[in-house]
């Protein structure tokens, strides 16, 4: 039961970070991937989907990414945000396919049918949400390099007169032979 309550979520999440160390580089690629697949129009799958990858590019390329980032950067199409976020991508997608009268997403109901039925009005929100995808990729690569250096900088200032706690030697017991 531990691992379904807040502490036992916040000891893995510490378990995670301690056994694999962030540097620079994995922050920004894992956050970029993450907002990729985040605004892909997949609706409820992008966790899955980046997880996935993650576990796919860690085995096939040296570049390696964290799950956990990745799937925190999927959040930024959420629930509250979808329909609006959707929308836009249909109204962008309209300008290169015919949407057939459908030119506005009012609710999360409609969303769903839209995307269940598939056809062009889906062509047109995938059309559209890949200008999102890139800039989105590319910004957030760029931005969390330098969130995670100026935290890392901050991190390192604050614990600069940090002295690690001496711990006593242990003896070993002397065997008689």
């Amino acid at each position: 039961m531990r691992y379904f309550s807040i502490q036992g979520l916040y000891r893995q999440l510490l378990r995670h970070v301690r056994r694999n160390p962030l540097d620079e580089g994995k922050f920004a690629r894992s956050m970029a991937l993450g907002l990729f697949i985040g605004c892909s129009p997949t609706v409820g799958l992008q966790m899955v989907i980046s997880i996935a990858v993650c576990i796919l590019l860690n085995r096939l390329i040296a570049l390696k990414f964290d799950a956990a980032i990745t799937i925190f950067a999927t959040l930024i199409v959420n629930p509250v945000t979808m329909v609006p976020v959707y929308s836009l991508y249909l109204s962008i997608g309209c300008l290169f396919v015919s949407c057939g009268g459908v030119t506005e997403i009012t609710s999360s109901e409609g969303l769903l049918e839209i995307i269940s039925s598939g056809g062009v009005v889906y062509l047109a929100i995938i059309l559209g949400s890949i200008p999102f995808m890139i800039v989105l990729t590319i910004v957030g690569y760029f931005l969390s390099r330098r969130l995670f250096a100026y935290v890392a900088e901050r991190l390192k200032k604050k614990f600069a007169n940090f002295k690690k706690p001496r711990l006593p030697k242990l003896r070993r017991k002397q065997t008689q032979s």
